[in-house]
């Protein structure tokens, strides 16, 4: 995986996320991830190509929260992953910390 830009805040409340009989997680080079999408139709294309069929959509409504949780429990997550000329996409969240500063 290699980074492409510096880090920036993303605020993640109102992102849509896909939950079967937990929430679903993809695998990008072997790795697992929480996915979470920006919009209904990146969410729909994500669970197609993974072939998964039976899901409901839940709207986070405190991102900060959230993240925090996942985080907490050492869950990766990522916003909007998708394929793009043979390669995987996304964004990789990740706390800030004022380390990353210095």
């Amino acid at each position: 995986m290699r980074t492409l830009s510096e880090p920036y805040s993303i605020n993640v409340t109102g992102c849509l996320l896909a939950i079967g009989l937990a929430p679903i997680f993809v695998h990008i080079d072997s790795r697992r991830y929480l996915a979470i999408f920006s919009t209904e139709t990146k969410l729909r294309d994500s669970m197609k190509f993974h072939k998964v069929e039976h899901y409901t959509i839940k709207k986070i409504s405190n991102g900060g929260e959230f993240l925090e949780c996942l985080w907490a429990q050492h869950i990766d997550v990522v916003l909007d992953p998708h394929l793009h000329d043979g390669n995987v996409r996304f964004k990789l969240l990740k706390p800030y910390t004022r380390s990353r500063l210095t």
